[in-house]
C-alpha cells in the first residue's frame, strides 16, 4: 500500500473551481504512483462525495464545477495498481474550503 499524500494546500480559488496541491508520499514502493483521486465533500457531506481522479501521477488538479461561495472538504489518496490490483492509501490531511464570490460588472451606461 503507498504512503498516504502529505501536505494537501489550496494553491487557488474562483467562484467556480478550487486548485490543489499536494506532496506525493515517501516510500512508494516498488508499485509507484499511478494517479491520485481527490474527495470532494459539500456542506452536505459524503451524500453528496465524488471522487475526481488526476491523468496520472501528478500532484495537482483543479477541481471544477463547484458552487460560488459553497464550502468543501478536500481530501486525497494515492492509487497504485499492481497486476491489475487497484490500493489506495491512506486519506491525506483534509481542508475544507469555500469557494470565491462571482462579480458581476455591468456597464451603467447600458442600463
Amino acid at each position: 500500500m503507498p504512503s498516504q499524500p502529505t501536505n494537501l494546500q489550496v494553491k487557488a480559488i474562483d467562484s467556480s473551481w478550487i486548485l490543489l496541491d499536494w506532496i506525493q508520499p515517501i516510500g512508494i514502493g516498488l508499485q509507484g504512483i499511478s494517479y491520485y483521486t481527490v474527495t470532494v465533500m459539500d456542506s452536505l457531506g459524503v451524500r453528496n462525495a465524488r471522487d475526481v481522479s488526476t491523468p496520472d501521477n501528478t500532484t495537482m488538479l483543479n477541481i471544477t464545477n463547484l458552487l460560488p461561495t459553497a464550502s468543501y472538504t478536500l481530501v486525497v489518496r494515492a492509487v497504485s495498481s499492481v497486476l491489475g490490483v487497484k490500493v489506495r492509501s491512506q486519506a491525506s490531511n483534509v481542508i475544507t474550503q469555500m469557494t470565491g464570490k462571482i462579480f458581476v460588472i455591468y456597464d451603467r451606461k447600458q442600463c
